[in-house]
This record gives C-alpha cells, structure tokens and sequence, in this order.
C-alpha cells in the first residue's frame, strides 16, 4: 500500500509540475525555465524558437489579458533578441524592426482604435513593460546600450506606413481583435 501511495504521488507531483502544458488562446507557451540557466546568457532560452525569451513570452501572455496587446508586445520582443544576437552588426536593422513593431502598434491605435491597456496612463507604457522584463540583468542592459551606441550619430525617421497598412503588423490583426470580444 505503501509502494503504491508513492507511486501515485510522483506521478501526481509529475502532472502537476511547472513544465505543464499551457495553452492560451491557441497558443503553447513553453515551460518556465530555469532562471539561472536563462540568465548565464543573452538570448536566454527559447525552448519554441519563435524568437523570444521563454521567461519573457509567458510573462507577456500571463500579465496581458488582450491577444492584439500579446501580439504587439510579441513582436516587439523579438527585435530585442535581434539586438542581442549582434547589437553592433545588427544596429541599423534593429532600429527599422523596432520601428515596424512601434508603426504596428500606432495602426492598431488609429485605424482600429484599439488602446493597449499598458499605454492608458502611459503612450509608451509597452516599452517600459518589455525594458524592465527583458533587460533583467547587468549584461543584458550593457549590450542594449552598445547596441543604442551604435545607433550614435544617425538619423532614424518613423514612417507613416503605420496610416496606411496592416502589413507594419506581423501577426493577423483581424484574428487577434476577434479573440479579444
């Protein structure tokens, strides 16, 4: 009785661990890592290869209760991995995709007056949300900084693309604004 008491135990302590499966709106988050393995680099863990920090999109899914707000901050989150990749190489590149996810957001404010919830007290609240959840340790901030650095000196103009067309977004808006009625 005892043998099988523990056995039904680890397996019940094995369903119910952290690396359960978590579906939100479609969408399978990867398990929480590890924090101290996440953290020994810049790029973290991105168990899905979608381009985001797995620590960074559950967050972002957990905290945002709007899909079109998850979508933006998505988007938004990849370039940041962009610029850790290569924050001097990939400097100028990074600006136009930061750009683009920024022009994605403005579309989805005027053309289909959608207000993320982050920006209500705040027209830029998203950038402070991805900062401070992204740029979680002292080497992640320093390489962001040699990436701004490498930016030094240029001119870097937004666009009115935002105005004119959803392709600014990468992700179907139509499908994200239709999860949120």
């Amino acid at each position: 009785m005892k043998r099988l008491l523990s056995v039904f135990c680890i397996l019940t302590s094995l369903l119910l661990s952290s690396d359960e499966v978590m579906i939100i709106n479609g969408h399978k988050l990867p398990p929480e890592p590890d924090p101290k393995i996440n953290n020994a680099t810049l790029l973290g863990i991105d168990i899905n290869k979608n381009g985001v920090r797995d620590d960074v999109e559950r967050k972002i899914y957990f905290e945002q209760k709007k899909q079109v707000d998850r979508e933006i901050l998505m988007q938004h989150a990849k370039v940041f991995n962009f610029v850790f990749e290569d924050p001097v190489g990939n400097a100028i590149e990074a600006e136009k995709r930061f750009s683009k996810a920024g022009d994605c957001n403005r579309y989805i404010k005027f053309q289909k007056k959608h207000i993320m919830e982050l920006n209500k007290q705040d027209p830029v609240g998203y950038i402070h949300y991805l900062d401070k959840i992204i740029l979680n340790t002292p080497e992640r901030v320093k390489t962001y900084f040699i990436y701004d650095g490498a930016l030094s000196g240029g001119v870097y103009s937004g666009s009115l693309s935002w105005f004119l067309k959803e392709s600014v977004c990468d992700f179907n808006i139509s499908k994200a604004l239709e999860l949120d009625k």
